[in-house]
């Protein structure tokens, strides 16, 4: 128990400050003073009376200071503790338990006693702090005092010791240590405060969490701006308490997943970042996730729209490859965050690569990835709701084709934005058709026994959730012809060398026609032209002449045409690169419309569309076509007398 005691004592004081666990542990001194006056020998405590904050793993020692930034050695924390006691009662075990705890931090040396901060001049200056639930700024005065040399240093920010009190007070030793950050580069000022947004929207998603209840909650440090507006300049820093403990970096924004010497990974890191996307509904996606235990700091995130956030907020792509390399774990399932879909030889490949940490002796890592990772049917108990886990086993590798075009067929409508997922599969398959350039090796992993079929079916189900350019690259791909799209030229090339995937008009016109509902203006006329004709799609002059005036309203602007391109624009160029030739003129569509009425005997129609079609190729500057079209509305109307 004084192993727990002391993990938490460590937490909050990193949370909190070391002001207020010793006024903390005062209270609960007293607390257990009036429990054992009024409760009966031998009474429990409450459990009220325990911190909140949790450290996963077991206490050995007090580390020294570190910041996100760099580290230093340590102290056992048992040459501080006094002797054990032996209470004559629990309540008053528990008591001495919280006395030694006083005694034991009160008696802890300044970390930076060293550093002499108290000899440095106390500045006035401006606290920024920002609240993530109501999206407000707020300020105060305060008073610190810094040290003008820097003790660590990351890739971009250096670190500086930093005290803090609400006034001046002659009491510095005891005010709490802080570490204030700042760019070694110049950057704007904005971006100070969008690193303190950054951090806070990450601790209200943290609060999010833990409201799940996991076996391991989490937290992310308070962090705010001082503003030295005395100085030349007026400065920014970015603030957070000094962490104690062994800094850890858990995960990354770039796919990267930390495993220990026996490859096992951390599920709660994981799992939170996982939960960050699912709470979220696929707007955002924390990661980047390090810090100490389960106290996390300088997180990144990822959001759809791939605006703010900094450089580091990588969009769908950095969803992508989060998925690209995560190990669903019972934690995962616990929390009931949809699974990511994949195919089967991703299941082997991440089998083989990754190993969640065991939740029971009894049950092998590896054991437990099989489980998690392993066939889609067993995972289909966890009631996840990710729409495209409804088509995961409709659109493998070994799905026949008329089991592909039924799936297609069942989809009526596209959404007008792409799912979420399904951007995510799209960007997915770029990144084995990445891997495709690299002959396999791809972020220290092995790829090429599964980059052509997952490539393939990852683009089948971004296709059938709504992704056009996604629909157009399968088009071309069963159609024969070369993808234009230079992230997928290299896929296509292995899914040929490999024979994974042939020439197929029926699959491509069932691709064309999943573009067209989409609202690609060329899919929807060359669908049209099919219908009418009978080549690839059975002959219906009712659809035919449906998808005509589809692709007629779109280009008029008397339809809304359906959106095809995220706010991140990578697909619209896709779309651009992978679509049919340019959408026919006006007169073309008219004309051709004009013709399947007059076949079918609604002369009426047909020669009003033939007169639009005569007045379109006028403007257009086509005389001899108006004139062709004139000529058809006469012999119309000599059927209609």
């Amino acid at each position: 128990m004084e192993e727990q005691l002391w993990s938490e004592l460590k937490a909050f004081t990193a949370a909190e400050g070391r002001s207020a666990t010793l006024k903390l542990l005062g209270n609960l001194l007293l607390k257990v003073s009036e429990l054992e006056d009024a409760s009966p020998s031998g009474a429990s405590m409450p459990h009220k009376v325990r911190t909140s904050t949790n450290i996963e793993d077991s206490v050995t020692s007090l580390p020294s200071p570190v910041s996100s930034e760099g580290s230093q050695g340590t102290v056992s924390k048992h040459d501080l503790a006094d002797p054990k006691p032996k209470p004559a009662n629990r309540n008053r075990k528990k008591s001495e338990m919280w006395e030694r705890g006083i005694k034991q931090y009160a008696a802890l040396e300044d970390p930076w006693a060293h550093l002499r901060l108290d000899l440095c001049p106390a500045e006035h200056a401006i606290r920024h702090r920002y609240n993530a639930r109501n999206k407000e700024w707020s300020t105060d005065d305060v008073f610190v005092k810094m040290s003008d040399v820097k003790f660590a240093q990351g890739a971009m920010r250096e670190c500086f010791a930093m005290k803090k009190r609400a006034a001046i007070s002659s009491n510095w030793a005891r005010a709490g240590n802080y570490v204030a950050k700042r760019y070694m580069k110049a950057v704007g000022r904005e971006e100070y405060f969008n690193d303190v947004i950054l951090q806070m929207d990450t601790k209200a998603l943290a609060d999010e969490f833990n409201k799940a209840k996991p076996p391991k909650p989490v937290d992310v440090m308070q962090c705010y701006l001082i503003e030295f507006h005395e100085r030349p300049g007026t400065p920014l820093y970015c603030v957070e308490h000094l962490v104690e403990g062994d800094y850890v970096k858990y995960n990354s924004n770039n796919s990267f997943v930390r495993q220990n010497q026996d490859g096992i990974t951390r599920s709660t890191p994981q799992a939170f970042s996982h939960f960050t996307y699912h709470h979220t509904k696929g707007e955002k996606m924390v990661v980047d996730v390090q810090g100490v235990g389960d106290l996390y700091t300088d997180p990144q995130i990822h959001s759809y729209d791939g605006e703010g956030y900094g450089e580091g907020n990588l969009g769908t792509r950095g969803f992508a490859l989060f998925f690209f390399t995560h190990v669903c774990t019972p934690l995962c399932s616990q929390l009931g965050l949809s699974r990511f879909p994949i195919c089967a030889p991703e299941r082997q490949l991440l089998c083989s690569y990754c190993a969640p940490e065991a939740t029971s002796p009894k049950h092998s890592n590896t054991m437990i990835a099989q489980k998690m990772i392993g066939d889609s049917e067993s995972l289909s108990d966890y009631g996840y709701d990710s729409k495209l886990l409804q088509l995961e086993q409709k659109v493998g590798p070994e799905v026949s084709t008329e089991e592909i075009l039924k799936a297609i067929m069942d989809i009526k409508t596209i959404p007008e934005t792409p799912d979420t997922d399904a951007l995510v599969h799209w960007q997915v398959c770029q990144l084995y058709g990445e891997a495709c350039m690299t002959e396999g090796n791809m972020y220290g992993r092995e790829l090429s026994a599964a980059m052509g079929p997952a490539g393939l079916y990852h683009l089948r189900l971004a296709a059938m959730g709504g992704v056009r350019a996604a629909a157009l690259a399968l088009w071309r791909l069963h159609s024969g012809m070369e993808l234009t799209s230079s992230r997928l030229v290299s896929l296509q090339e292995f899914l040929s060398d490999q024979q994974v995937i042939s020439e197929d008009r029926n699959l491509a016109a069932g691709y064309l026609l999943l573009a067209a509902r989409g609202g690609v203006v060329s899919a929807a006329a060359s669908i049209a032209q099919q219908y009418a004709s009978g080549d690839r799609l059975p002959t219906d002059p009712t659809a035919a002449l449906e998808w005509y005036q589809h692709a007629y309203n779109w280009q008029t602007g008397a339809e809304d045409e359906i959106k095809k391109a995220p706010a991140d624009g990578i697909e619209g160029k896709d779309i651009e690169l992978n679509a049919p030739e340019t959408s026919p003129p006006l007169y073309e569509i008219l004309a051709s419309m004009a013709e399947i009425m007059h076949t079918n005997g609604q002369l009426d129609k047909a020669y009003e569309k033939y007169e639009e079609a005569a007045e379109e190729a006028q403007n257009a500057m086509k005389g001899k076509l108006a004139a062709k079209y004139y000529e058809k509305m006469g012999i119309v109307e000599g059927e209609m007398s």
